[in-house]
């Protein structure tokens, strides 16, 4: 799951469950804007005189507005510091574009037309200067909007020489200020059209999503195949757009172009859209709402912590305390109710709440034999650990493996490539360094979960846990041709990864995952992934490939193999079928994603929905193909 932070509010019945302090902040606001009216309505009873609450409406429909125009620009993690001045900078250039109109005798049609296709124009060259330099350039938006500040401050003056501009038809004051729709004043109408407008769009369109997703994380959405920079351009020219149709509105009721119209606006506009509940730190969960997800039931001795953590209650920290990760390296003082046992003869089956831990791989076995269903082997612990998490039972017994030299090697040979089932992530990244053709499994194991997870976590365990969708090693696995050596008491078995994967689950008690072998090949092998967050968290989707080419660098076998977008990882063989005989080229293996993707089911849950895991593929395809293509090319620059 890099730089996003996914908050998913809790959906029943197509509805958010909010927190009762969530419930308190969002009634608040509107709790004291009444005791203020009821307040005022007990010094002056005119208060709530209907045409005085249609007064203060009317002059709130341009604030409203200019907020609206703010929000979708703070939801992509930014903010139009130039909304004011571009307010007064449109409202002078609409007055003289009517006056000259008006001066050179053009009808009014035209004279009106000609107003507002100036403020409009402005307004949106605006935005677009703001878009550019934000999204091409880099800039960070405080700067390059308060850069644009400035200048249109200078338009505005210049233009209208620092004192106000008449000529403004008395017809656009009556359409835009006094005319009314539906008996509504035309302020309050436009305003309640644009808002619904934006809301369906925010809600209902592509668009709208991808600025609740680039506000996540902007790099996330890049690689999951968003325009980022267009997007960011469109969103600051909307935003001035916005601003002019409100600077019009306000001409339209000043009757003249004001120099100094916009003055505070800009701020006032981005505390109206923050009390309004927008937020710089976009909640991506508005994006997935649509989408029911499921809620693990609280642990009745458990409670999450502000970072999503988990700390026990006060009460019961010492109580039943369980077995943890690292329980094969420590002694049993360490966990009260357990006990640690260290030699090479069987385990006692009667034990309850024991560790064993074995020096040998027969003797490991022998004790899972003994133990039976009420045993499991340990290795890392890091699943193991987040068991209460996941409201999971511990085992009685345990058999750690972590110190059996037979698990803990890697054989490497002209044909194989041997890795015991306890060998970690890190161990493994570190020996596959120098092996080109296994670059998709060393990227795997080097970039899964974050340094200490990946320094205790093991290859067998990544493989061995049916109910870990995103485990990064198993596509990589996959895509080469893996089997899988499964040991009992007495007898050793060796399957194909595939095969393995669908039985695993049913393997009975007492067998244990002892080696992984890789056939060696002259192929080219690649691997990513699309995060959501930071290191440690667990992937939307993950694709890894591996290819060999023929002389005329065109692909001879291809492996592609697609993990966390379904419940089990598997390979994507009509789209390695579509590759073959041809150059690689990536734009086109993703173009052939994008048509072959509606063969994947998708996984929902708390993390993604299953819509964007497979939107997400055909650009994770893309990625792993350039990098075997470079991969491919390198041999070639060297020679």
């Amino acid at each position: 799951m890099s730089d996003i932070e996914l908050s998913v509010t809790v959906k029943e019945r197509g509805h958010g469950k909010l927190l009762p302090r969530q419930w308190l902040w969002r009634t608040m606001l509107p709790i004291a804007l009444l005791v203020l009216l009821f307040g005022f309505a007990l010094v002056d009873p005119g208060v709530l005189a209907p045409a005085n609450l249609l007064n203060i409406a009317q002059q709130a429909s341009y604030l409203a507005l200019f907020a609206m125009a703010q929000t979708v620009v703070i939801l992509t993690r930014g903010f139009d510091l130039a909304l004011g001045p571009t307010v007064s900078m449109v409202s002078v250039g609409t007055a003289l574009a009517m006056a000259a109109g008006t001066a050179t005798g053009h009808g009014t049609t035209a004279v009106l037309l000609a107003g507002l296709g100036a403020g409009f124009g402005l307004g949106i060259a605006c935005g677009l200067f703001n878009g550019t330099v934000i999204a091409m350039l880099g800039v960070n938006p405080f700067v390059a909007t308060l850069g644009s500040y400035n200048i249109a401050i200078g338009i505005a003056t210049t233009l209208s020489a620092g004192r106000p501009v008449q000529g403004v038809p008395g017809l656009f004051s009556r359409i835009f200020y006094g005319g009314s729709i539906f008996g509504m004043p035309a302020a309050i109408a436009i305003t309640v059209v644009i808002g619904i407008a934006l809301q369906l769009i925010l809600a209902r369109t592509v668009f709208g999503r991808s600025l609740y997703i680039i506000g996540t994380n902007p790099r996330a959405a890049a690689v999951a195949g968003l325009p980022v920079k267009r997007i960011l351009v469109a969103t600051y020219s909307l935003c001035s757009a916005l601003a002019a149709l409100g600077a019009i509105m306000m001409t339209a009721r000043t009757g003249s172009g004001e120099p100094n119209l916009g003055g505070s606006l800009s701020l006032q506009a981005i505390a109206a859209a923050v009390v309004g509940g927008t937020s710089r730190h976009c909640r991506a969960w508005r994006a997935v709402r649509h989408h029911s997800i499921q809620r693990h039931e609280p642990h009745s001795h458990r409670r999450l912590r502000a970072d999503g953590g988990a700390r026990r209650h006060r009460d019961c920290r010492r109580a039943d305390r369980p077995i943890t990760a690292g329980a094969a390296l420590m002694s049993s003082d360490y966990f009260p109710g357990t006990d640690a046992v260290e030699r090479d003869g069987a385990m006692n089956a009667n034990s309850q709440g024991s560790i064993y831990i074995a020096r040998s791989l027969a003797a490991a076995l022998d004790a899972l034999d003994e133990c039976g269903a009420a045993g499991a082997p340990f290795a890392g612990g890091t699943w193991i650990m987040r068991s209460p998490i996941r409201h999971q039972r511990f085992k009685p017994r345990y058999v750690a493996i972590g110190r059996i030299p037979e698990l803990t090697a890697i054989r490497t040979d002209a044909d194989t490539v041997e890795i015991g089932a306890a060998v970690s992530h890190t161990a493994l990244a570190a020996a596959l360094a120098d092996l080109p053709e296994f670059n998709a499994l060393a990227t795997a194991a080097g970039g899964s979960a974050n340094p200490a997870v990946r320094a205790m976590a093991t290859i067998g365990g990544n493989l061995s846990t049916s109910d870990f969708a995103a485990a990064d090693c198993v596509p990589a696995l996959l895509c080469l041709d893996a089997k899988i050596e499964i040991a009992g008491r007495g007898d050793r078995e060796l399957l194909r990864l595939d095969r393995f994967l669908k039985i695993r689950s049913t393997i009975e008690p007492g067998r244990l995952v002892t080696r992984i072998i890789l056939p060696r090949s002259d192929r080219k092998s690649a691997h990513a992934r699309l995060p959501l967050r930071k290191s440690g968290d667990y992937p939307v989707a993950i694709v890894s490939l591996a290819m060999s080419f023929d002389a005329a660098a065109r692909i001879q076998s291809a492996r592609i193999a697609v993990g966390s977008v379904e419940p089990v990882a598997r390979r994507w063989e009509r789209l390695e079928a579509a590759l073959l005989g041809r150059p690689l080229d990536p734009m086109r293996v993703a173009e052939v994603a994008a048509e072959l993707g509606g063969e994947f089911a998708g996984r929902d849950s708390v993390d993604a929905p299953a819509w964007y895991r497979i939107s997400v593929l055909p650009s994770l395809v893309r990625r792993a193909a350039v990098t075997a293509l470079e991969a491919q090319a390198l041999p070639e620059m060297e020679s």
